[in-house]
C-alpha cells in the first residue's frame, strides 16, 4: 500500500518522497492502519522492515505540535537504539513542529533537562533514565497518552522488565500502547496482561524472526576455541570489514589485543552506555 492512502499528513508525505520511500512495508501498513483505529498494538517483525517507522509516522501524525510537553514515551534498550530512533523522529517530522528527545545515561541530565524545558513532544529513553527523570521530577507524563515499547524481549534479557513495570505504572491516562518484540516470551505478555489485558491488536508479519535478505550462520564453538575460531573465519573474509560484538568492555578490550597481535588492524567501540548494558562494538579487518 502507497503511504499516501494511509491517512498520513501532506508534511509527514513531502518527507517520506524525500527519502525516497512510496510504498509502506507490510508492518508499517499493519501498524499505521491499526492505530488509526486506536487500537493497542503488539507488533512481531524482522528486524529492517521499517518497524521504527511504523510507530513514528503515526504518532507524528496525531501528536500536537502545540501542547510544548511530552505527549508519547517510547523505552528502548540501550542508548544506540534511542539516538536511532530520535534520527528517525527528526527525519520524518522535519516539516512538522514536533521534536524529539533521546534520553540515556552517560549523558548529562542537565542538558537533558534543559531540552525537556524548551518544549519537546517526545521522550526517547532507556529505562533506567526514564526512572531517573521521573524520580526528579523533570520527565513529567500528565500529557503522556502514548507509550511505544520497542524491542521488549531484548529489554527482558537485560532485566529491564521490572522498571519497564514500574515507568508504566506512572501513566494512567495511556490511551495507546504499541510494543515491538522479535519474540513474546510468557513475562513479556504477563506484563501486557497486567495493563491491557487482551485488548490488542497482534501484528505478526513473518514467523521467522531474522531477515531472510541477509545470510545467517552459527558455529557452536568451545570457549577455549572461539579465538582461533575467528582468525580462521577472519582468514577467509579478508575482502570484508567485520564488526564483533562481545558482552563486556574488557573482553572487547582483550579481542582487539589478540587480533592486532594476529596481524589485523582492529579498533575498539565500547563506553558506558547503561549500568546493565554491557554489550559493546568491536571493528575489525586484515590490515
Amino acid at each position: 500500500m502507497l503511504f499516501a492512502e494511509l491517512g498520513l499528513h501532506a508534511d509527514l508525505l513531502k518527507a517520506l518522497q524525500e527519502m525516497g520511500y512510496e510504498q509502506a512495508t507490510p508492518i508499517q501498513e499493519q501498524v499505521i492502519s491499526a492505530f488509526n483505529e486506536q487500537k493497542h498494538i503488539v507488533g512481531q517483525s524482522q528486524t529492517g522492515t521499517g518497524k521504527t517507522a511504523a510507530f513514528v509516522l503515526p504518532l507524528l501524525n496525531t501528536l500536537d505540535s502545540k501542547v510544548r510537553q511530552i505527549q508519547a514515551v517510547v523505552l528502548v534498550p540501550t542508548r544506540e537504539l534511542a539516538v536511532q530512533t530520535q534520527e528517525e523522529f527528526f527525519n520524518l517530522g522535519k516539516h512538522t513542529r514536533l521534536r524529539a528527545l533521546a534520553a540515556y545515561g552517560g549523558r548529562s541530565i542537565g542538558f537533558q533537562q534543559k531540552l525537556l524545558d524548551q518544549g519537546m513532544h517526545v521522550a526517547v529513553c532507556t529505562p533506567g533514565r526514564a526512572i531517573d527523570l521521573i524520580e526528579r521530577k523533570i520527565l513529567k507524563l500528565d500529557a503522556v497518552r502514548y507509550l511505544i515499547l520497542d524491542e521488549v524481549d531484548r529489554m527482558l534479557d537485560m532485566g529491564f522488565l521490572d522498571d519497564v513495570e514500574w515507568i508504566w505504572s506512572q501513566m494512567p491516562k495511556i490511551e495507546q500502547l504499541m510494543c515491538f518484540s522479535a519474540t513474546m516470551p510468557q513475562q513479556v505478555l504477563s506484563l501486557l496482561q497486567r495493563h491491557i489485558g487482551n485488548d490488542y491488536a497482534h501484528l505478526k508479519t513473518s514467523q521467522e524472526i531474522v531477515v531472510d535478505k541477509i545470510d545467517h550462520a552459527f558455529v557452536d564453538a568451545p570457549h577455549v576455541s572461539k579465538r582461533t575460531m575467528l582468525d580462521h573465519w577472519l582468514q577467509h573474509h579478508m575482502s570484508n570489514k567485520t564488526i564483533i560484538f562481545s558482552q563486556t568492555k574488557q573482553a572487547t578490550r582483550d579481542l582487539a589485543f589478540y587480533l592486532r597481535k594476529q596481524g589485523y588492524n582492529a579498533g575498539e567501540l565500547h563506553g558506558d552506555i547503561e549500568q546493565r548494558d554491557r554489550t559493546r562494538t568491536l571493528k575489525a579487518f586484515k590490515a
